[in-house]
């Protein structure tokens, strides 16, 4: 009889903790990276890929260094990502930022 509820018991921890870990909602993830170019250095992204995930959004990189320079100094990096995949409109870009020029050249 002892041995039936140990089992029963074990059975019951196992079920409840196996159910937690499969119920993980989909807003746990990070939204995926929109572009096909490493966010250091504009090299097209193919193979082997190092992610990074800020803020719930995730980053892509072509190689190690890459994964270095943005950990060591997002917020450009972040920024370029928004303005180049238009989540932040022009008007509202940083002053001297990529999108600003070309925004200055266009007119």
């Amino acid at each position: 009889m002892k041995i039936f509820l140990l089992a029963a018991i074990s059975f019951t921890g196992l079920f409840f903790t196996t159910g937690c870990v499969t119920t993980a909602s989909k807003a746990d993830k990070p939204k995926p990276y929109e572009l096909d170019k490493c966010l250091v250095i504009n090299r097209r992204l193919q193979g082997r890929t190092y992610t990074r995930v800020l803020d719930d959004q995730e980053y892509k990189f072509c190689c190690r260094p890459c994964t270095s320079a943005f950990d060591a100094n997002p917020a450009p990096y972040v920024q370029k990502y928004k303005e180049e995949t238009g989540a932040v409109p022009l008007a509202a870009a940083a002053p001297g930022s990529a999108a600003n020029a070309t925004a200055a050249i266009a007119q």
